[in-house]
């Protein structure tokens, strides 16, 4: 069994703690720390650069949205102009990452400039 298909671990104050990929709702940079919010609403503060998440967790579920975040895509719940909201939290949309962002996406009906 393959356990890197669905977790994570990462260091948590003493101890390296498991993640499951969906318990993760979006992440968001600070300098060369990552903060990890989870569907409790507890967070991890992790000494690692928001591009190691990049690079570390699977593209097909994570995406980066804005500079300062990452977001899994099974969480989103609406998308208005350049916001995403995953609950009531809303995430900017940068310029550089909304094509691919959008790309995740089957839409139905059509809304003028979201493509664009």
């Amino acid at each position: 069994m393959d356990f890197k298909k669905d977790r994570i671990f990462v260091w948590d104050k003493d101890a390296y703690c498991r993640i499951f990929y969906s318990e993760i709702t979006w992440l968001e940079a600070s300098r060369n720390y990552c903060c990890i919010h989870l569907l409790d609403h507890s967070k991890i503060l992790v000494a690692n650069p928001l591009q190691t998440f990049e690079n570390t967790l699977p593209g097909d579920r994570f995406k980066r949205v804005h500079r300062g975040h990452m977001i899994n895509l099974e969480h989103v719940d609406r998308l208005r102009g350049n916001t995403i909201y995953i609950g009531k939290l809303e995430i900017p949309l940068g310029q550089p990452y909304r094509e691919r962002f959008l790309a995740c996406f089957d839409f139905l009906g059509s809304v003028k400039g979201l493509h664009k």
